[in-house]
């Protein structure tokens, strides 16, 4: 039986080993805090925003893209705790009446923070904050196909701009309501790409030509 001993200790040693491995216990990731929307936009201070925004101006002097991008970075940081369970936007618009849907998530945004930001966002030129709408549009739809692709189970690559989505519909609603006519020169993109249109977007467009009436409603209408 000299092949069999071999095998037989060869398996209880291989069964000693086993026991002799003891499984560590899995440390659980400390969970960040929820912070919701109305928390988060509490903490933004207007004074703040505007020295960021004075610096902003000066460092990219002749870059409005830049500039709009690092305003909406502002933002995105002021919300970065705030998870989607906290915002679940689809759910809110297809829910909401449209008259409710107007004020997400802006009402949540004080009055001194929206004034500094829109007296900066008028200094912008129409170019600069057209090329940012249509950005922030793609942001939000690019959210819109990863919710639906995790709805169906998907393997989603995750293609979303890392900023929040919060920050996002905050500087887009700002933009779009101290310069609706942005709305009129993105107007025929919305009308053109396939990708703007389509029964699941309508939700979005809606709440963008509300955004637009609250600052002028002839734009919207």
């Amino acid at each position: 039986r000299g092949d069999g001993d071999d095998s037989d200790v060869e398996a209880s040693g291989g069964a000693e080993n086993g026991t002799a491995e003891v499984k560590k216990p899995k440390q659980k990731k400390p969970k960040k805090p929820k912070v919701s929307v109305a928390e988060a936009a509490s903490k933004i201070d207007a004074s703040d925003l505007s020295a960021f925004l004075l610096d902003v101006t000066a460092s990219y002097e002749s870059q409005q893209d830049i500039q709009l991008m690092r305003f909406a970075d502002y933002f995105a940081r002021s919300f970065s705790l705030v998870t989607a369970s906290q915002f679940p936007w689809t759910k809110i618009f297809k829910e909401s009446p449209v008259a409710k849907i107007a004020d997400i998530p802006l009402s949540h945004i004080s009055e001194a923070v929206y004034k500094a930001s829109t007296d900066w966002i008028n200094q912008r030129s129409s170019d600069a904050l057209v090329s940012f709408v249509l950005w922030s549009l793609d942001s939000i739809l690019a959210d819109l196909a990863n919710q639906q692709g995790a709805l169906k189970g998907k393997k989603v690559v995750q293609q979303v701009s890392s900023k929040s989505q919060v920050a996002i519909f905050v500087v887009l609603a700002m933009v779009l309501r101290r310069k609706p006519d942005v709305l009129i020169s993105v107007l025929p993109t919305l009308r053109e790409n396939p990708k703007y249109q389509g029964q699941d977007k309508l939700p979005i467009i809606i709440w963008v030509i509300s955004q637009a009436c609250e600052g002028d409603l002839v734009v919207g209408m």
